[in-house]
């Protein structure tokens, strides 16, 4: 027909009609099917049907090519281009299924590849797939961010015990620890950390497997994809945080939890260098850049900053609450005429917890366990002076003190031998400093040596605040008049005269 048009003269005309009539079936060609999400085999038969007009025209232009130009198929194919990632993002853009986004990539590879086969341009297709790329990984990444949470909720916080070879070598398989001498300890040998972290550390693997996956064949470099990967990881490991540190805060956790995800914590942040190797090793990084730490993208080793800051806050929290608990025990009677010769009930108990929490701390990090115990121990002192000071205590006894004081004895001789690593000798005891100061001063009424040196550095009750001698000396007194004639005659006013004269002194001290 195109030769006759030719002879006859008429060859612009049919020209002309040829490429509106194929412009019009290429619109029908490239408009999507309504039913297009139906199934894999919809899409592929959609692009099939595009393959085939654009063969056609390719094979029109090699043998006729004033009929169609080059610049004529390439506005042609711009359109149907056009057409085709709109449909995609359309239509595929909200996908949540990983392994039918693979397969749609892999659909949309082969037909780019065969697009580009026959001189088209197809750097549209692969910007749709490095597009998709991301949609992908986000949801990988909430699949693997559900899996996490599941995990936190179902570990048993306990650390993992191998009762035989077997068991220790599946352990060390699976996770990359390595401690001094381990290899010689007799079974069962226990390890720091609880099944969380193992089964944690092959779920970042596995999805840094699954980031690859969609990457392949994209045209993207060794270096690009190397660090593409690195960056949705560092993704991945700052929503395993933000998941830590939500599920320690939004619900109250023990104690024993709280140590344990917080010493699980310090391995997952060392398995960052593990997982920099692996990453390597999967993209062939290093063999191809020639220079493995060269690259743009590192993994964060303090994203769990946050979560562990929590957990700390969280661990001081729990310690707290324990000491009160035990402190909502006691029972002193404050009128008593003499002490028991040894230390309350409830001191004793505390203590004793005290010593258990604090060998646990064993696998914290030293500093997290010498602020711990440093922070529970002036917790402690801070509430057994505020028990001993209580403005609704009017009175007390001198049997009572002592009592009191036994009781702060033994918390000064638990701080003397805390099993912490890393305090220094007498560091702790200091945090009952200024409790056994302002007792010593009042038992032993040893006034006259705190009234002269008030305000020195060197002083011996340099710690003792005078509102504090204030209010337990006048609880001494009120008991006192109240429990016999005291201050009735003699000596007694005598007594009186100096108590007075001293308070007078100290409410002016407190008054500067």
């Amino acid at each position: 027909t195109y030769e006759i048009s030719s002879f006859q003269g008429e060859k612009e005309t049919f020209e002309a009609y040829y490429r509106k009539q194929r412009k019009e079936q290429a619109v029908v060609v490239i408009r999507p099917p309504g039913k297009l999400q139906e199934s894999i085999h919809s899409y592929v038969k959609y692009l099939d049907e595009i393959i085939g007009f654009f063969v056609v025209e390719d094979h029109i232009m090699q043998t006729e090519s004033s009929l169609v130009t080059a610049a004529y198929k390439d506005q042609l194919w711009e359109m149907a281009l056009h057409q085709v990632t709109t449909t995609m993002n359309a239509h595929f853009g909200g996908c949540l299924d990983v392994e039918m986004m693979l397969k749609m990539k892999k659909v949309i590879l082969l037909f780019a590849m065969t697009m580009k086969s026959y001189g088209f341009g197809i750097g549209s297709l692969y910007t749709l797939l490095q597009n998709f790329r991301d949609q992908y990984n986000e949801i990988l990444m909430r699949e693997y961010c559900a899996q996490f949470e599941r995990d936190l909720e179902s570990d048993n916080y306990t650390p993992i015990t191998a009762k035989d070879e077997e068991a220790f070598r599946a352990v060390v398989t699976q996770f990359p620890f390595y401690r001094r001498g381990m290899d010689q300890e007799s079974y069962p040998r226990v390890f720091p950390f609880s099944k969380f972290v193992p089964a944690v550390y092959c779920q970042a693997k596995n999805y840094l497997v699954g980031c690859l996956k969609f990457m392949e064949h994209l045209q993207l470099s060794p270096t690009e994809v190397d660090d593409t990967v690195r960056r949705y990881a560092n993704v991945l490991l700052a929503r395993w945080s933000g998941s830590l540190k939500s599920f320690v805060a939004n619900k109250k956790r023990t104690l024993i939890q709280l140590v344990q995800i917080t010493i699980n914590i310090g391995y997952l942040e060392k398995t960052c260098e593990s997982l920099e190797h692996y990453i390597s090793k999967l993209t062939n990084a290093s063999n191809n850049s020639g220079n493995s730490t060269g690259h743009l993208v590192t993994l964060k080793d303090q994203v769990f900053r946050d979560a562990r800051s929590e957990v700390e806050q969280q661990i001081d929290s729990a310690l707290r609450d324990k000491v009160d608990a035990f402190l909502d025990l006691a029972n002193y009677d404050w009128e008593l005429s003499g002490s028991s010769g040894r230390a309350s009930d409830y001191i004793t108990d505390l203590i004793k917890f005290l010593e258990t929490t604090f060998v646990s701390f064993t696998n914290l990090p030293n500093l997290l366990a010498r602020h711990v115990c440093m922070q529970t121990c002036k917790y402690l002192a801070n509430r057994l002076t505020d028990l001993l000071l209580n403005t609704d205590l009017k009175t007390v006894s001198t049997g009572a003190l002592d009592q009191f004081d036994l009781d702060v004895i033994q918390c000064e001789l638990f701080a003397s031998q805390c099993p912490v690593a890393g305090l220094e000798d007498g560091t702790l005891a200091m945090t009952f400093a200024s409790l056994r100061q302002l007792l010593d001063l009042v038992m032993k009424s040893d006034w006259p040596t705190y009234l002269a040196d008030y305000g020195k550095e060197e002083s011996k009750y340099s710690r003792v605040k005078a509102s504090h001698a204030i209010v337990l000396l006048e609880k001494l007194v009120e008991f006192e008049r109240k429990s016999s004639s005291f201050f009735a005659k003699g000596r007694e006013k005598d007594r009186k005269k100096l108590l007075d004269t001293i308070l007078r002194q100290l409410r002016a001290l407190a008054n500067q």
